[in-house]
């Protein structure tokens, strides 16, 4: 959780029982307004201000997620460019996406609780930020775990050809080749899951 977040969401709370908050951050009179109408100002400024956090914290996400030539050389070194540049690709996603849905449901549980959530939740707000969530978890998960998924799938169709094939039928050329294509695949799907596990 970034501590632009965490300070904004105690403001908010605070904010909340100053007495006429909304008078004075409305610069508005509060003569013949209802105390739901009060909510409702108050409920708006609140979301105008998450809002503002949440865009904030993708820009500085972006500028946190940039990597230079030393970490990406210490991070995929040996491995070859085409699947270097894809790993960081991935990496660089996975961890603006986890940023992103932990600090946006930061705000939305935060939120729920307010004094003026019903309020809150009259404008969208909360609507919006559970779909925030769910698209950042669904691309986090996609960005982290897509290699290691796609290895698996073609690990278990190898195999399957490969128990489906009848030595007496087959020269043993042939069965070298598919256990060696076999192998091969496992030892690239060991690759990529060292990867995830070191950098997730």
């Amino acid at each position: 959780i970034h501590p632009l977040a965490a300070y904004l969401i105690q403001y908010c709370r605070r904010l909340q029982e100053f007495p006429n908050a909304s008078k004075v951050l409305s610069r508005k009179s509060q003569e013949g307004m209802t105390p739901a109408e009060d909510q409702m100002v108050m409920a708006k400024i609140i979301v105008k201000l998450l809002g503002t956090l949440f865009k904030n914290l993708k820009i500085k996400v972006q500028r946190m997620s940039t990597f230079d030539g030393k970490t990406v050389h210490a991070a995929f070194g040996k491995y070859p460019n085409k699947m270097k540049q894809e790993l960081l690709e991935q990496d660089t996603q996975s961890f603006t996406d986890i940023f992103l849905l932990n600090n946006g449901n930061y705000i939305l549980r935060s939120a729920e609780k307010f004094k003026y959530s019903d309020a809150i939740d009259t404008t969208g707000f909360l609507k919006e930020m559970k779909e925030n969530v769910r698209r950042h978890t669904k691309s986090y998960l996609h960005k982290s775990w897509r290699l290691s998924v796609e290895w698996l799938n073609m690990i278990s169709e190898t195999l399957e050809k490969h128990q489906n094939m009848n030595p007496k039928l087959m020269q043993g050329k042939e069965l070298a080749e598919s256990e060696k294509r076999l192998k091969h695949l496992l030892r690239q799907f060991e690759s990529t899951w060292k990867i995830r596990y070191r950098t997730q």
